[in-house]
């Protein structure tokens, strides 16, 4: 049995790079060169850490919309890219 998660993700450029977080998994970071390598190495890191995190898993499943994206926006502006990914965890 797989479950699939939809993450908020927020992507910032910074001087040499981007970065990549979520208000939904806090402590999981990523960065690199471009928007799409950043992209595919958050969602590996965040698979990663849910596989390894099963609380963070449990609080993932009783999220509820886009509450804390929408107030990532408020408390940063809008300079950052804002997207989602789809994380899959099998098991």
């Amino acid at each position: 049995m797989s479950r699939n998660f939809l993450i908020p993700v927020v992507i910032t450029k910074s001087k040499n790079c981007f970065n990549a977080s979520s208000p939904k998994v806090i402590g999981c970071v990523a960065t690199d060169t471009t928007v799409e390598k950043v992209l595919a190495k958050y969602s590996r890191a965040v698979a990663f850490h849910l596989k390894h995190d099963k609380r963070a898993t449990d609080k993932l499943s009783q999220a509820r919309g886009h509450v804390s994206i929408s107030r990532y926006i408020k408390e940063h502006g809008t300079k950052s890219f804002y997207t989602f990914i789809e994380v899959k965890l099998k098991g």
